[in-house]
This record gives structure tokens, C-alpha cells and sequence, in this order.
């Protein structure tokens, strides 16, 4: 496995968000946009997540090309996605420069060690939040 590279985002909410903070707990970090159609995508997910209790994974929502102020940015996490979720702009030559994310729907599946478990460019449909479920959970 590959590992992910080291960064520090700051969250909407101002906390810092590194691969590090993320140690031990299997996470998702999907590139998008506010204004992308996928905020289905992330009630799915979200779903998910709630199916399992909120503490199987960790979902980092990292923004691009984001001109909204912060807490319109929080409500709009709490509105499609879930409160626990962590959301952060990009800024230039930040994280999605490092991964070279070849699309504003990239989402890297990271272990528990910080190594990218799956990278995919697909929508969120139904057979990708089943795809999500066996990699954190298992088949």
C-alpha cells in the first residue's frame, strides 16, 4: 500500500486536521465542491456511516475552488452530511496539489496506518457506499 503524505488542513470549525489526527480510525477524504451535484453522494454516506455508528470511519470533506465563509461551510457539512464529519478548504498548493487529484469527485480511502487503501473518481451510488462498507467493515 501507498502511503498518503503528510498535510495540515485548517477546518471550518478552525480545528487543524492532519494525517496524523487521523491515525487509528480508517478514513475517507473526498474532494468536491459545494456546488457539486454529489451532496446526494454525501447523504449517502452519511447514512452509512450512521448504519454504523458514527465511529467506523472518519470523513474529511475537503473543498475546492470554496468561497463561502466558514460557518456556511459547517452548515452546509451538517445539512448533507453529518456534524462529526470534518470539512476543509483547500488552498492553493495544499492537499489536492500533493495527491494530484485527478477530479473534483476524488475520494482516498485511507487504513488505520495512513496508507491508501482505494482511490476512486465514481459518483456515489449505491455500489460504491457498498464498496465503502466492505473496506471498513469487510465483506
Amino acid at each position: 500500500m501507498q502511503p498518503f503524505p503528510e498535510f495540515t488542513l485548517t477546518g471550518a470549525d478552525g480545528t487543524s486536521i492532519t494525517k496524523a489526527s487521523l491515525a487509528g480510525k480508517k478514513s475517507l477524504i473526498w474532494f468536491t465542491r459545494s456546488t457539486c451535484p454529489d451532496s446526494v453522494g454525501m447523504q449517502l454516506i452519511a447514512g452509512l456511516d450512521d448504519k454504523l455508528g458514527g465511529k467506523a470511519f472518519t470523513v474529511v470533506v475537503v473543498l475546492v475552488d470554496v468561497d463561502e465563509p466558514s460557518p456556511w461551510l459547517v452548515g452546509w457539512r451538517d445539512g448533507f452530511g453529518r456534524p462529526d464529519w470534518k470539512v476543509a478548504p483547500n488552498k492553493p498548493g495544499d492537499l489536492s496539489a500533493k495527491v494530484n487529484s485527478p477530479s473534483l469527485e476524488t475520494k482516498v480511502l485511507l487504513d488505520e496506518q495512513g496508507n491508501v487503501i482505494d482511490t476512486t473518481t465514481w459518483l456515489v451510488d449505491a455500489d460504491y457506499v457498498d464498496s465503502l462498507r466492505e473496506h471498513v467493515v469487510g465483506p
